[in-house]
């Protein structure tokens, strides 16, 4: 069982308002992260989430953008759709100069 990070969760516009502008489901990128927390780094790791979803909330490729912690709060995962490659790669692009150091 998984428990949401505080204030974590964060969705895009639909897939039909995609739709709608012409792309296809074909061409979404989607990836699913586990990723270890540093002992004593949980609450670090809570306040740098907050503010990667705040940041990707002005992203429009952005579809969905979740974090989970596992029940040992041990383990995040990480789940992320994009509305196509180029949205993905101008999020990684923001993430590693936003955070990239952050992350070491």
């Amino acid at each position: 069982m998984s428990v949401s990070l505080a204030a974590v969760a964060y969705c895009s516009r639909s897939y039909d308002a995609h739709r709608a502008e012409g792309e296809r489901m074909e061409s979404q990128i989607s990836w699913h992260v586990e990723l270890q927390v540093k002992p004593g780094q949980l609450e670090a790791l809570q306040a740098l989430t907050v503010e990667m979803v705040e940041s990707t909330k002005s992203e429009s490729g952005a579809l969905i953008y979740e974090r989970f912690l596992s029940e040992d709060r041990q383990v995040v995962h990480v789940f992320e759709r994009y509305i196509h490659s180029a949205a993905a790669v101008a999020h990684l692009a923001s993430f590693g100069a936003l955070y990239g150091e952050r992350f070491s």
